[in-house]
């Protein structure tokens, strides 16, 4: 179960909407945003490469990952506009997700209807995927001692996406550190205990958005490289 839980990188992005009042109404306007397409990363040392590719629907939220080898994942979401429920096609398992507002409380798997309860506490959600720290802006800082990431203040590849704890929940996998980039922010480090420390690098289009990232350890060695793709979107403001 837990790694049924921790194999898949998932993302959400809720549509902006236009604001009203009694006195004023404002019309919504169409304007574009950029949102990844697909993220690959080389792992240098070991010679592989894996491609994550995502889907959307007309508002703009994830409904698809999928990769060439294990990941094919559709996405449902509540009236809220949260992930509530995830399908593993490749396995044909389902994971219901309950909250409290926006808190994860548990999963439920079926078929096996097997129960996943989720302790949430100022920051900190513990559970049998283990545990994630968020620091006050919605940003992964820590993983049970597994690794910590560090930020800047510029946008991240899904700058675009409101913040889902389901994506980071479902992202701790060795195979790739996708999830690392689902947060508001660039990151500009993460550290791992037998790895080290880790600085990135990031290069970015003629759009400004994250196209390459580069993952060096402390000799200047390639660890991990990460390129980016994207399409344009339109969304509502």
């Amino acid at each position: 179960m837990k790694h049924a839980i921790t194999s898949y990188f998932l993302g959400i992005v809720l549509v902006l909407v236009g604001c009203s009042s009694d006195d004023d109404v404002t019309t919504p306007t169409n304007q574009t945003g950029f949102f990844p397409k697909t993220i690959t990363e080389t792992t240098t040392n070991a010679s592989s490469t894996i491609t994550f590719r995502y889907d959307y629907d007309d508002n703009n939220r994830i409904i698809s990952i999928t990769n060439d080898s294990s990941t094919d994942v559709t996405l449902e979401y509540n009236d809220n506009g949260m992930i509530d429920k995830i399908i593993d096609n490749t396995s044909v398992e389902t994971f219901e997700v309950n909250y409290d507002g926006n808190i994860i409380t548990s999963f439920v798997e079926t078929p096996s209807n097997t129960l996943i309860n989720v302790d949430y506490n100022n920051g900190t959600y513990d559970s049998d995927a283990g545990t994630l720290t968020f620091d006050a802006q919605n940003q992964l800082i820590e993983t049970g001692g597994i690794l910590s990431i560090e930020y800047n203040t510029n946008p991240g590849p899904f700058a675009e996406l409101d913040f889902q704890p389901v994506l980071f929940f479902l992202g701790g996998s060795s195979v790739t550190r996708a999830c690392y980039f689902y947060a508001k922010n660039e990151v500009i480090s993460f550290n791992v205990p037998l790895g080290g420390n880790l600085e990135l690098t990031t290069v970015r289009n003629a759009d400004g958005n994250i196209s390459e990232v580069i993952a060096e350890d402390s000799t200047g060695q390639e660890i991990h490289r990460y390129e980016i793709t994207y399409e344009e979107r339109s969304i509502i403001q």
